[in-house]
Order: structure tokens, then sequence, then C-alpha cells
């Protein structure tokens, strides 16, 4: 009888060490799965202070760089502004835009007529093909857009040369595809094939951006 005794005390307590072992794992599961979900959390974090960090050194160099645009632009106007005329335009006022923001097709023309009343000559036809409908629209990174046009125009060999280095010397850049001479020194009739330059207007509208 009492060997029933010890064998109950026994199994009592291997029942309640059975019980302290499950508490025990139960217990550590929960430890080891609060634990990873932590490192999750903490991991998540880290990348995502990476990402921020990335980000503000990609903005700060471009503020660095804006500034330095900025610097060299204001020295160019210093430079524009203390600028010669040329020899069509001694008292420098009729001068070009240059790259213009807006693409124009007919301000060109008045341009070129412009040019060549100012040196000499006579603008006897503009031609060319107006791509309005086509140009690339404002963006964050713009480049020069190429526009084809030709001119036709009668005067001098002097007049002609003082138009041709005027479209040298403008401030637009014109570039002298081709040039056609018919007639005499005194009376010639020239015909430009030439290339100018649209500059779209950059968009300085930067959208926000949500780091991941």
């Amino acid at each position: 009888m009492a060997k029933t005794k010890a064998s109950t005390v026994n199994e009592s307590k291997i029942n309640k060490l059975k019980q302290w072992m499950m508490i025990s794992v139960i217990a550590a599961a929960i430890v080891v799965s609060f634990s990873l979900v932590a490192l999750k959390f903490l991991f998540d974090l880290w990348v995502y202070n990476n990402n921020v960090q990335a980000a503000q050194r990609e903005t700060q160099a471009t503020i660095e760089t804006n500034i330095e645009i900025f610097d060299e632009l204001e020295e160019a106007f210093i430079s524009l502004e203390s600028a010669q005329g040329t020899p069509a335009s001694p008292d420098g006022e009729v001068v070009l835009d240059a790259l213009p923001r807006n693409y124009d097709f007919p301000a060109l023309a008045s341009s070129m007529q412009k040019l060549a009343n100012s040196s000499g000559v006579e603008l006897i036809s503009f031609s060319g093909i107006d791509e309005e409908g086509t140009v690339p629209e404002p963006s964050y990174n713009p480049t020069p857009y190429n526009i084809f046009f030709g001119v036709e125009i009668d005067g001098s060999y002097e007049d002609i040369q003082v138009f041709v280095n005027a479209l040298d010397l403008s401030i637009r850049p014109f570039h002298v595809s081709e040039l056609e001479l018919q007639g005499s020194d005194d009376s010639l009739r020239a015909e430009v094939s030439m290339i100018t330059y649209f500059q779209p207007t950059q968009n300085l509208d930067y959208p926000e951006r949500t780091v991941q």
C-alpha cells in the first residue's frame, strides 16, 4: 500500500514537471516569436533609414549642382550685359533670343526679317515646316530641339557677308548647312539652309517622393 502511494506521488511530480516544461516551451516560443518580429521591425527600420539617407544625399547633390548652375548663369548674364553690339547691330539693341523656351516658328521668321533688314539685304522668302504639334514637352532635363529652315535673300556681296556674319555672332545659334549664290557682286541672290535650336522649358515642379 505504501508503494502505491509513492508511485502516486512520483506520478504527480512527473505531471507537474511536464506541465512546467510545456509552459516553458510555450513561453520560449512566445519569446522567440516576439524576437523575430522585433528583429524584422528593426531590419525594416534600418532599410528605411538607409533609403531616407540616400534620398537626402541625392537631394543635397541636386541642390549643390543647381547652385553651381545658378552661379554660372549669373556670370553669363553679366557677360551678356557688358557685350558689345555686332556689325549688324552696332548699338546692341537687335539681339535674337538665345534658345527660346517656347517653340514659335512664326517668331523665327520675324527674327530673320529683322536680321535681314539690319544687314541691308532683302528677305525674299522664308521656308520650313512648323512642327509645333510634335515638339517635346517640358521636362526635368530638357535637350535642344533642331529646327530646320531656309531663307532666300537679295543684296550685294558685302551685304550678304554682313548677314552671314550676323548669324554667326547672334546670341541664338544658327548653323548654316548650305549656301548657294547666283548673280553678280552687286546683285546676288542667296539661298541659305540653316538649323537653329529650341530649348523646351525645364519643368521645375518636382513632385514629392515617398521613401519606401
